[in-house]
């Protein structure tokens, strides 16, 4: 996936859920009340646990952070709002708004965080085809891949260096299908 277009579509789905969320921490009793007409229980507290769980969602998209564990988890809520609270005859659009972001969510869950959020940590599975040569695994091309876009970022990292610009580290990426970067 294109690393830009990736981030950009992380901000635009994270501003809905930042800025809904800290309206659900700020107006938590109105909240609780609407929560109440559609019979979910728990009143405050539920609208604290909803209200906290999209402003922290959305800051984890816009961040980076867990992303695909976030972006499962983001889809799957507003597959169940829209369930929820949007079935009425009056609700279709956003019935159809909520399934939309879902869509979006399971394909940022799909592809990642992208290289617009560098982790180097996520090139642990790689450790031995990195240092010694050896055969990188599926879960090391695949994390070599989502990471692509760092290579040149991780080159002048003193810490990272030694390990992406050695022999080694270009076998893996050959092995893996992956274009030794220029930095």
């Amino acid at each position: 996936m294109n690393p830009a277009l990736t981030l950009t579509a992380r901000v635009l789905l994270s501003i809905l859920f930042i800025v809904s969320g800290f309206g659900k921490l700020a107006g938590a009793a109105a909240f609780a009340g609407y929560l109440g007409s559609l019979g979910v229980p728990g009143g405050v507290a539920m609208a604290y646990l909803v209200g906290l769980f999209e402003l922290l969602g959305g800051i984890a998209v816009l961040v980076g952070f867990q992303t695909r564990i976030v972006g499962y988890a983001l889809a799957a809520f507003c597959v169940a709002t829209g369930l929820l609270a949007h079935l009425g005859p009056d609700q279709s659009t956003q019935l159809m708004k909520n399934l939309g972001l879902a869509g979006g969510f399971l394909l940022l869950a799909a592809g990642g965080a992208s290289a617009a959020s560098c982790n180097a940590g996520q090139l642990t599975v790689c450790a031995s085809a990195l240092t010694s040569g050896g055969k990188p695994s599926a879960a090391c091309c695949s994390n070599l891949k989502a990471q692509q876009g760092c290579f040149c970022q991780y080159a002048r990292n003193p810490a990272y260096s030694r390990y992406i610009n050695s022999p080694a580290a270009r076998g893996a990426l050959t092995a893996c299908g992956i274009a030794i970067p220029r930095c």
